[in-house]
Formats: C-alpha cells, sequence, structure tokens
C-alpha cells in the first residue's frame, strides 16, 4: 500500500516507513550473508504486518514489523549452486477458511514446483505445508515469474516461450493464467478461445505431426523476464528475454501491443556524463549491453515506468511509450530497481561503483581494509601499456616468464598488480511529480 517499504541488506532487511519520507529505520530483520544474492526476495503480506524473505537455497523467513523472526521454512533438499529450487514467486493470499491461520503463503520455485503453507502468528506462532502443484507440464523449462490478481483470483505465472503453433499467443509468449480454486485441485489453467481451438485440432485424427531433427541457428527461446500488473488489474506488462516490451489484458490475456528493443524509443540513449569520464568510456565500447530493459512498474493505470541497464528511467504512456518527463529520461546509476508509483512518486535503490582514488607512495596512512594499487597503471590490467612498451621490453618479459614458470625462482616472478579499491554507494532515490509552486517555493 505504499506506507512501508523493505529493503535488503547484504546481512539484514530494513523496514523503513512513509511517515519520515523511508529516511529512518523502524525495523531490522537479521539474516544470514548469502554468497548468491541476486536470487533473493522479499514479499508483503496482503494487510503489511508480515514480512517474508527468501534466499537463494530456498529458505524462507517470516518476520514481522519490529523485525523479530517469527519462523523458518526449510527448503526442498538441494545441491550447491542449484538454482531450481531459489524463489521465483512469492506471495501472500488472505485466508478465510478459519480463525486459526492469518494468511496462506504461496511459494513457486524457478523448477515449477508450487507450495501453499498456512502461517498463524500471535499466540500459536505457527506454519503448515497446505498443499503442493508443479507448473511443469505446462512450463517445461521452468518459470521465471508470478504475479498474484487478487480481484480475479489470477495466478499469473512467466516463463519460457513453447514451441506449440496452436496454442494462443500468450501461451506461446510463456504466460498462463491460473484460476486459485478454494479445494483440490487448487489451480485451474484459464485457457482461451484459441488455446481450446487449437487442443481440439490437436486431437484431431488426420493432423500430421510437425518434427524437426536440427535446431535452426539462432533458435534461442524468448521468454519472460518480468511481469508487473497495473494498479487498476486490467493490463499486464512483460518485459522478454529479448529486450522486448509486450502489454496483455487481464483477465483475456490478449496481446494489446508489442514493442521489440529497437522500437523502444530512446533505447540507445546513454548517459551524457560518462562521455567525459575516462573510465567509463572505455566501458562505453560495447554499449549494446545497456540497451536492455531492467525493470517495468506502473505510475499509474496507463502509464508505465521503465528501467534500463543503463540507468535511464522514463514515465512512458502505455499507449505510445512516448516518454512524459519531456525530452530526455532520468539519469540513475546503471540497472536500477524500482518501486511502483504510490502518492504520485516512486523510489529506486541505486548502486554507485567507483574506484578508489590511487594512493602516492610516500602516504603511509592505512585505508580502510583493502589494498589499493600504488603505481599509477591502468584500470583492469587494459591493454594500453602494452603498445606503448617496446617489441624488445615485451620479448624479455617472455623470456622471465618462461624462465619463471621453469624456475620457480622469485627473480623471475612477474611483477604483482596490487588490487584497486571499489567504493559501492548505494542510495534510496525518490522520484515525485511536483507542481510548479512546490518547485518555486523549494528555490
Amino acid at each position: 500500500n505504499g506506507k512501508l517499504l523493505a529493503v535488503v541488506q547484504d546481512q539484514c532487511v530494513e523496514i523503513r516507513s512513509v511517515r519520515d519520507d523511508f529516511g529512518s529505520v523502524i525495523g531490522k530483520c537479521q539474516v544470514p550473508k548469502d554468497p548468491n544474492p541476486q536470487w533473493r526476495r522479499v514479499a508483503w503480506s496482503y494487510d503489511c504486518t508480515l514480512l517474508a524473505y527468501a534466499d537463494s537455497t530456498g529458505t524462507v523467513r517470516l518476520f514481522d514489523l519490529i523485525g523479530s523472526e517469527l519462523f523458518v521454512i526449510p527448503p526442498v533438499v538441494s545441491f550447491p549452486e542449484d538454482f531450481s529450487c531459489a524463489i521465483a514467486g512469492l506471495i501472500f493470499l488472505e485466508y478465510t477458511a478459519s480463525a486459526q491461520w492469518s494468511a496462506e503463503l504461496l511459494v513457486i520455485t524457478y523448477s515449477g514446483g508450487l507450495k501453499s503453507y498456512l502461517v498463524s502468528v500471535g499466540t500459536n506462532q505457527n506454519f503448515q505445508e497446505n498443499h503442493t502443484f508443479s507448473f511443469s507440464p505446462h512450463h517445461s523449462r521452468g518459470i521465471t515469474s508470478a504475479v498474484y490478481h487478487p480481484g480475479h483470483r489470477l495466478l499469473l505465472v512467466g516463463g519460457c516461450e513453447s514451441g506449440d503453433n496452436d496454442a494462443s499467443k500468450a501461451s506461446c509468449s510463456g504466460i498462463t493464467a491460473w484460476r486459485v480454486l478454494s479445494g483440490s485441485p487448487h489451480y485451474k489453467q484459464v485457457t482461451s478461445y484459441e488455446d481450446d481451438f487449437g487442443s481440439s485440432q490437436r486431437r484431431g485424427f488426420f493432423r500430421i505431426p510437425s518434427l524437426r531433427f536440427f535446431p535452426r541457428q539462432g533458435d534461442e527461446k524468448d521468454g519472460v523476464f518480468r511481469m508487473s500488473l497495473s494498479p487498476d488489474g486490467t493490463l499486464l506488462a512483460v518485459i522478454h528475454f529479448s529486450g522486448r516490451l509486450s502489454i496483455w489484458d487481464v483477465p483475456s490475456l490478449k496481446q494489446r501491443a508489442t514493442w521489440s528493443q529497437d522500437q523502444q524509443p530512446g533505447f540507445e540513449e546513454i548517459n551524457p556524463e560518462w562521455k567525459t569520464s575516462l573510465e567509463r568510456r572505455k566501458k562505453i565500447k560495447d554499449k549494446e549491453q545497456y540497451y536492455p530493459l531492467v525493470e517495468v512498474s506502473w505510475w499509474s493505470d496507463n502509464v508505465l515506468i521503465l528501467a534500463r541497464c543503463s540507468g535511464s528511467v522514463t514515465v512512458s504512456s502505455v499507449r505510445t511509450l512516448r516518454n512524459l518527463l519531456g525530452k530526455s529520461c532520468e539519469w540513475f546509476e546503471p540497472s536500477p530497481r524500482l518501486t511502483a508509483a504510490h502518492g504520485g512518486g516512486f523510489l529506486s535503490l541505486e548502486c554507485e561503483v567507483r574506484l578508489a582514488q590511487k594512493r602516492v607512495r610516500f602516504d603511509s596512512s592505512p585505508t580502510r581494509g583493502a589494498t589499493t594499487e600504488e603505481d599509477e597503471g591502468d584500470d583492469a590490467g587494459d591493454s594500453d601499456s602494452d603498445e606503448e612498451s617496446s617489441a624488445k621490453a615485451r620479448y624479455f618479459g617472455y623470456i622471465k616468464q618462461g624462465l619463471y614458470y621453469v624456475t620457480e625462482m622469485e627473480r623471475f616472478a612477474p611483477p604483482r598488480k596490487r588490487p584497486r579499491t571499489v567504493v559501492k554507494n548505494y542510495r534510496l532515490v525518490s522520484l515525485r511529480s511536483t507542481t510548479p509552486e512546490e518547485l518555486y517555493q523549494r528555490k
């Protein structure tokens, strides 16, 4: 509801409140360090009294608002570096069938397995498994995203494209809709006319099977990367692996619009400040990696918030993708994370990464627990110095390397490169609409 914010940090989850513009921390949930932090997920309950946090192993922890750990739901046993048990969807549902339980928690893994838990807080703090389900028959390559629509009691699941030509456009794009039922089988797929027509054709007697023994070159599957429901629940915005953006009507899952990456206005813009920074200029050589969309959210029922890997954030019309902020976008650090808009503004979490200043040789003051590079060498070992050095010096360098390889004597050891200190600054930035009067008062 926009009143509370959960920020997942290295070893804790901070809870902040809108009362002081998210300035101070009102609760702190301690969590163990995760070697693979990008697989973590956090979710609020529908009444914002509980917070669920999942790590890369699939362990789910429940906290209350002051940060006390209520209980831990252990994962399905998995081996290290197996992320199929990591959580793709963490969703709270209201539970009204019995007063004993406060809420129902759906835990959906990337491999397509779903487990429903009933959780209760207060005097009889506990949880129990309610039911299990698997989306694997419909998403054989696993799933990547899941969102819940409370109005229609629909679970929208995203995964890889299916190669089934007869299915509807949504199913082909990897999007399926499931009605949440109160009893067994608990979830029923909502099919469209196209799906039903296609399946009746498949059951036909004389249908010729389409066999393809050799995969075509460049036959990589597209799929769903990120999904976001509009505030009124009538539209679904989807970012695909290929950088494509598509808009779908809900609940019919009829495609309303689609833009491939090169059709999106301003997709190739790069932060103008980068051109003046030598450090950044080297990185801009590979511009394509900064073009894709990384986050989609909603400003209002027909206005999208789009963020790219380059750090550009636009507030765009859902019909034309025209940027409503003016001619230029807002610039953040690369790949920011966004919240949905509440009360005419949204929050962005960004991370500024920069190399610390190189120390001068005679400076003997201790730095903050990290060594820095003393010599004015090129960063990350670029090949500029090789081009400047003569062929003779290179030749002797190779001989020394060979001698060190054979003898392992210290005098032939190559000069050691000093590590550079990387400083990371994390910032919460609020972007809100202001009236001309407010701007004038600020000035």
